[in-house]
């Protein structure tokens, strides 16, 4: 499943082109489609059941408010400024964004999202898009799990901040055709034992030479980037680039 999906190097515009653009909003994922991203990366979480793309527990850092993003009200959410004027997009105007333009990585980061994403992700479906279309991954893999019994059809990532004691064993039980790695975690011997059952690794956040360096000499699967133009020269090579970029990003989680 993992070649079929991911048959060359991939690159997942990291929350769009959020090194360019306000990441999550409807302006960083039109950027990256204009960079020619084929993967768009965002993250989910659930309030008055709608999913809506934002990624921190709470607003400080993105809409310069206070309080948890999960007890706020819908109406209150959406009208925020989360820079440059953009406003918080719910998951359905992203879908509709990257319809027959890009894949969507939709990261599940809330309390409780995977029934709304699965509702909504399976409507798309019904619409005529691929389920191969989205791949669905979160840090609390009972979510994960729950997703994969809701909408069995859409394939499923691990995604792990460190290295779990039994990733084959975690993998398995998901029924996942990847395994998502911080930078930090990844290693050529960690990698071969992921890569060895069929699984893609895929490594973030990758923004510079020096990364990229590190992760393809480990022999990922492909990376997640703020910066898409940077990786678009490696994007779809059916060997891992060696990495000639000249610019220079932070390492963001």
């Amino acid at each position: 499943m993992g070649d079929a999906l991911f048959p060359t190097f991939t690159v997942f515009a990291h929350r769009g082109a959020s090194g360019h653009e306000p990441e999550n909003t409807l302006r960083s994922f039109r950027r990256a489609l204009e960079l020619g991203a084929e993967w768009i990366e965002l993250d989910v979480r659930v309030v008055e059941g709608v999913p809506l793309v934002f990624h921190d527990r709470t607003l400080n850092r993105c809409a310069g408010k206070s309080g948890v993003f999960e007890r706020q009200r819908l109406d209150f959410l959406r009208s925020l400024d989360v820079g440059q004027g953009e406003k918080i997009p719910t998951l359905a105007e992203v879908v509709e964004l990257a319809r027959d333009r890009a894949r969507l990585q939709v990261e599940l980061k809330g309390p409780n999202c995977a029934p709304a994403a699965a509702q909504l992700l399976g409507r798309a479906i019904s619409a005529g898009a691929s389920p191969d279309s989205f791949l669905v991954s979160s840090f609390d893999s009972e979510q994960t799990a729950l997703f994969r019994r809701l909408l069995p059809q859409v394939p499923v990532g691990c995604l792990a901040y460190g290295y779990p004691r039994r990733p084959v064993e975690l993998a398995s039980s998901l029924g996942a055709v990847s395994f998502h790695l911080n930078l930090d975690a990844v290693t050529p011997a960690r990698v071969a034992e992921l890569q060895a059952v069929g699984l893609k690794v895929f490594s973030y956040t990758v923004n510079t030479e020096s990364d990229l360096k590190f992760a393809t000499e480990a022999g990922v699967d492909g990376v997640f980037t703020d910066f898409p133009d940077r990786m678009a020269p490696f994007q779809g090579r059916s060997t891992r680039p060696a990495p000639t970029l000249s610019a220079t990003g932070s390492r963001r989680q």
